[in-house]
């Protein structure tokens, strides 16, 4: 499947040159193709908190977490329907390039609905990091580089000194780093099961 850039989508600060862009097939792009429109609702936020807490505490992810509004909000058409979202959460830290205080903590999960159950979890990352070791991820698009069942996710990841983008897929059990800027191609490996 061939894919086509056009446009900035956003701006991003002097010390990040990378710019980012909408990517479509040509047959979307011409109206051959459904694009389906994410439905943002008033409650995304509410239902985020909800579902990052109960993430930590069904993995038992320790530390002290403490929910305000996402960082980071995004309606998606991930799955079921254009009911999905991504959010980010930070814990005593920005999403954003910059060094944390010595304990800081990020949630990033993907989350679908179905009528029958609700929301529910297609992907949660949860950790806390010193500085040296922060990745806080955010949602940037679904793509279709593999010719694997589903589809992949590109993701901003920011760092102490810089940002990279990850490409999450499946593989086996779970989603995970398919590959990953911040090391090269030639190290980036296929990872263990994980849970999602």
């Amino acid at each position: 499947m061939g894919l086509e850039a056009e446009g900035h989508v956003e701006l991003r600060p002097q010390a990040d040159t990378l710019s980012e862009f909408v990517a479509w097939t040509p047959a979307a792009q011409s109206g051959a193709e459904d694009v389906g429109t994410p439905e943002y609702r008033s409650d995304m936020p509410t239902l985020a908190g909800v579902l990052a807490r109960l993430g930590v505490q069904e993995r038992e992810v320790s530390g002290a977490w403490r929910f305000g509004s996402p960082a980071d909000l995004r309606a998606l058409d991930v799955s079921a329907g254009p009911r999905g979202f991504a959010a980010t959460f930070m814990v005593g830290d920005t999403l954003g390039v910059g060094s944390p205080p010595e304990s800081a903590g990020t949630v990033f999960m993907v989350a679908d609905f179905d009528p029958s159950r609700g929301y529910f979890p297609l992907y949660f990352d949860a950790e806390w990091y010193s500085p040296g070791q922060k990745r806080a991820l955010r949602w940037l698009d679904v793509v279709d580089l593999l010719e694997a069942e589903g589809s992949e996710w590109l993701v901003r990841a920011y760092g102490d000194a810089y940002a990279w983008y990850e490409v999450l897929g499946v593989r086996d059990a779970g989603r995970g780093v398919l590959w990953s800027g911040r090391r090269p191609v030639c190290e980036a490996q296929q990872p263990a099961a994980v849970d999602g």
